[in-house]
């Protein structure tokens, strides 16, 4: 029942206004801050989770819980999906029980903001921003700056609170919060003022608002929230446009477990209210209306807990029929990816830094494969092939340095959010392992071509044996390249070592071949000159090519030694 005054005292429409923005202005931004500074904070423990990624419901339904609630947003965890799914990282099913659990997770917002503390919102304000100006530490920085975001969510929420106050005695408003009593407009009004903002934790915000004031009453609060969860989907459909077929079946399936749950609550949503109120702390004895208004956000949060928590346990065993749903919808053949354009390097995971720096370390490897490649067609093409031959392998270099210059571009975006000492010292290292790549590329596609090229200009034909004196270092420099690869692309450290391991072994190769190459030249005709010159040239690269492989591998265990406190 909503709260009425005897009287309706004239109302500064200004005031009301300029509260009620920017309360909700405080509220977005302290809970973006907030939850900018504790994915920085949890880093490490964000980036583990995200690697262990599972098919089994149970864990994927916690992994959704825990990555929402650190979030705050269940928009950012599934449009981080269906970043996976596109990149090829996860399978549908495997979404399925982390939506679920994302819906559950969102509910956390909800529950925090119940609590009626927002007169101490200053002091946590100022509390959390002074502590973070003492803290020395990245990581205590980071939570003090989240205590100061969470006081300005309750600062926002007071405002909200305070702007809605002189609405209790107006009428007209009165009249039209009691008409969101029938499920269907409530619905309507939370689903537009969601797609609207894009957060359902502001909508749920402005609820708990306006009935912290007894403007609304439980029942319209459930029916409005509904039409949240079913408008904060659209960010993920927005997010799957243009991804694969598999991307859009995320959207896909957030979208079908909303509308579900939904659609078969909003006949119970008189039900739902009461458990909820049954489950809610109530005063001592009969309680007056400014009481009932008091307890209300409670109800209002505990009412979302429980239908997401129930629906998400109720459904978990039929993820894969929602999945197979999801496919028969979304029927569009996926397109064959461009092997030239990024295939992990996706906007959505910006907004978490572990993960951005997890997708460029994929994606380096697959760039790696790619040099891994060119390195080992590169030995026959510049002994034998044609200039057909040699311009294809040059191609090959200027499709590397056009996927080097987006994983360049798209480093540059991680460098402007904050990174914690972990995830600063991962950037870095892999801004160097990519340099060492694009310059491996060039060695090859650059330095190898021209020499090929010039064996032609100049009708050189290799000697068998020359070509076996190559042949073997240029084995052991691709094997010792691979290594560099695996260690960057696994995390491999002891294929890092096997790595730089490899270098007195291809120097002995070097020396050798060097003065095989000298009593070689007792034949002092020009030919022989410019065969010495091809070899010297060839084997140079080669020897270029290790050093670079090394530097990959130098660079990983640096950062290895220093996560676990050790001297490389």
């Amino acid at each position: 029942m909503l709260l009425q005054g005897a009287s309706a005292p004239q109302i500064d429409w200004l005031q009301l206004a300029m509260l009620l923005l920017g309360g909700l202005a405080f509220f977005l931004f302290g809970l973006e801050h907030m939850s900018t500074c504790l994915r920085s904070a949890a880093g490490e423990r964000l980036k583990d989770v995200l690697r262990r990624l599972t098919a089994r419901p149970l864990s994927g339904l916690l992994t959704g819980i825990g990555v929402t609630a650190l979030t705050q947003s269940s928009s950012v965890t599934t449009v981080m999906l269906v970043g996976f799914v596109g990149a090829g990282l996860m399978q549908l099913p495997q979404t399925v029980a982390v939506i679920m659990g994302s819906n559950v997770g969102t509910t956390v917002t909800a529950q925090i903001i119940a609590f009626r503390i927002a007169h101490y919102s200053l002091l946590l304000i100022a509390l959390g921003y002074l502590l973070s100006l003492l803290a020395r530490q990245r990581t205590a920085k980071l939570w003090f700056g989240a205590l100061a975001g969470l006081g300005m969510i309750f600062y926002g929420m007071e405002l909200m609170s305070t702007a809605m106050q002189p609405l209790r005695s107006f009428g007209p408003f009165i009249g039209l919060m009691q008409s969101m009593e029938h499920p269907l407009a409530g619905f309507a009004v939370g689903f537009l003022f969601t797609a609207l903002v894009q957060s359902s934790s502001a909508t749920i915000a402005l609820l708990i608002a306006l009935g912290s004031q007894g403007l609304v009453s439980l029942p319209a609060a459930i029916a409005i929230a509904f039409g949240a969860e079913v408008g904060t989907c659209l960010t993920a459909l927005i997010a799957g446009l243009g991804r694969s077929t598999e991307a859009r079946r995320v959207a896909v399936v957030h979208i079908l477990f909303n509308l579900l749950t939904v659609g078969l609550s909003l006949p119970l949503i008189g039900w739902l209210a009461r458990l909820a109120i049954l489950i809610s702390p109530l005063p001592i004895g009969p309680p007056t209306m400014d009481e009932l208004a008091a307890v209300l956000p409670r109800q209002i949060a505990n009412s979302l807990t429980i239908f997401n928590l129930v629906w998400a346990l109720a459904l978990l065993p039929a993820g894969g029929l929602l999945a197979g749903l999801a496919r028969r919808l979304v029927r569009e053949p996926q397109r064959v990816p461009d092997p030239q354009a990024p295939q992990f390097l996706g906007a959505e995971f910006l907004a978490t830094p572990p993960a951005a720096l997890e997708m460029v370390r994929r994606e380096l490897g697959r760039q790696g494969e790619q040099v891994a490649g060119m390195l080992e067609d590169s030995l026959a093409l510049v002994l034998q092939a044609d200039h057909e031959g040699l311009a294809e392998l040059r191609a090959r270099d200027r499709s590397v340095d056009r996927l080097h210059d987006a994983i360049v571009e798209y480093l540059g975006q991680i460098s402007l959010a904050t990174l914690g000492e972990p995830d600063s010292r991962e950037f870095l290292a892999l801004m160097r392992c990519g340099n060492a790549l694009w310059h491996i590329s060039n060695l090859i596609g650059d330095q190898l071509v021209h020499l090929g090229g010039e064996r032609l200009t100049d009708g050189l034909q290799p000697e068998p044996e020359m070509a076996q004196t190559v042949g073997h270092v240029h084995a052991a420099v691709l094997q010792a390249c691979r290594l560099a690869l695996q260690a960057l692309a696994d995390n491999d450290m002891q294929a890092a070592r096997d790595c730089r391991a490899a270098k007195h072994s291809i120097s002995a190769m070097m020396a050798d071949a060097r003065l095989g190459e000298a009593a070689r030249l007792r034949d002092s005709s020009p030919e022989a000159m410019n065969l010495y010159g091809f070899e010297m040239g060839v084997l140079e690269c080669y020897k270029r090519i290790y050093y670079y492989s090394a530097r990959i591998a130098k660079t990983l265990l640096h950062v290895d030694a220093d996560e676990n406190g050790e001297d490389d």
